[in-house]
Order: C-alpha cells, then structure tokens, then sequence
C-alpha cells in the first residue's frame, strides 16, 4: 500500500510542474528536483539548460548545474552534425581528472574521431573545439 501511495505522491508533483510552472522554479528548485526525477523525466534538466542558454551566443553551451548523463545528452543533441569550426562548452569542473570532465573528453573523442584536426583545449571550467583546418579553409574562401 505504501508504494502505491509514494508512486501517486510522485505522479501528481510531476504533473504539478507544467511548461509555465517550470518557468517560475528557482534554479535550486530545479537541480533538486532533476535529482530526485531524472530517471522520470527531462523536464527539469532542459529548463536548466533552457535558462542557461538562452542568452549566449550559438557557438557556445552552458552545461553547468547539469548531471553528467544530461550533458551527453545536450552535447548530442547540440553539437553539428558536420564539421565543427569552433565551439566552447562552459561551466565544466575544472578539476584535470573529475568524472564529468572525462566523461565529456570521451565522449568528444568519440563524436569528432573523424575530425582528426579538431583541437580540445582547457581554460578553467571552459572547453573550446577548434577546427584549425576548417578556420584555413573558410579564410581561404573569403580571400576568393
């Protein structure tokens, strides 16, 4: 009986929290309840990167406050399907060997293994994708 009563609790604070009630969650709110439903539903994890992202420019993705599976899962989702010419990942651990950040460094390594150019480079909680190839290439084209 208890389980059916937790399992009702849980169905309707995940109904609570529509489109336009999201929008009115503190951040805090938000990480919390991604915590505690993530394996339910994604709801909670887009309105973070939703919020975060709004706002930067196109080449750059904001995956702070995110679970590392909801990072992969924005990077998939995120990154160009060809060829990437520059992009920078920000609000990563800058710790050298943190899980999340190894996690994302094999996940890239795996995604641009045929983009053998492609640079990936540290500074602080940032990762930038270089492309010095394609950057020759696309001066190269102007120049004409």
């Amino acid at each position: 009986m208890t389980n059916r009563k937790s399992s009702d609790t849980l169905k309707t604070l995940l109904e609570l929290h529509d489109v336009m009630e999201l929008r009115n969650l503190s951040m805090v709110e938000l990480q919390t309840f991604n915590g505690q439903f993530s394996k339910l539903t994604d709801r909670y994890w887009r309105e973070i990167f939703r919020r975060q992202n709004d706002a930067h420019h196109p080449d750059h993705i904001n995956v702070s406050r995110l679970q590392t599976s909801n990072i992969i899962t924005v990077l998939d989702e995120n990154l160009p399907q060809g060829a990437i010419q520059e992009l920078t990942i920000t609000g990563l651990v800058p710790k050298p060997f943190s899980s999340r950040r190894c996690e994302v460094m094999r996940y890239l390594r795996e995604r641009l293994s045929s983009s053998p150019n492609v640079e990936l480079t540290f500074q602080g909680d940032a990762l930038r994708i270089t492309n010095p190839e394609n950057q020759n290439s696309s001066a190269t084209n102007k120049d004409e």
